[in-house]
């Protein structure tokens, strides 16, 4: 193929995968989701799952440590859950 084909074909792919497919999130989009639907114990659900200390998963959540299992742990628990309405 033509690297001009390729691309073509790539996009393509690329705009099915999109439609059709779970949506890629980034770290931050997943740390919002979670701070606007957590709950109380969600920290130490996400701890006791990941094996990771409650420490650890508080500052990862919290910003301040970078940690994937956890963020993609916490993001697991709160995914099918509403964001928390401020009256």
């Amino acid at each position: 193929l033509s690297e001009r084909c390729f691309s073509q074909l790539f996009l393509v792919s690329l705009l099915y995968t999109n439609k059709h497919s779970v949506m890629i999130m980034t770290t931050t989009q997943k740390l919002k989701a979670f701070r606007n639907a957590k709950r109380t114990g969600d920290v130490t659900a996400v701890a006791t799952k990941t094996g990771y200390s409650i420490d650890m998963a508080s500052k990862t959540l919290r910003g301040l440590r970078n940690n994937e299992t956890i963020v993609n742990a916490a993001y697991r628990l709160v995914r099918g859950r509403k964001a928390a309405q401020l009256a």
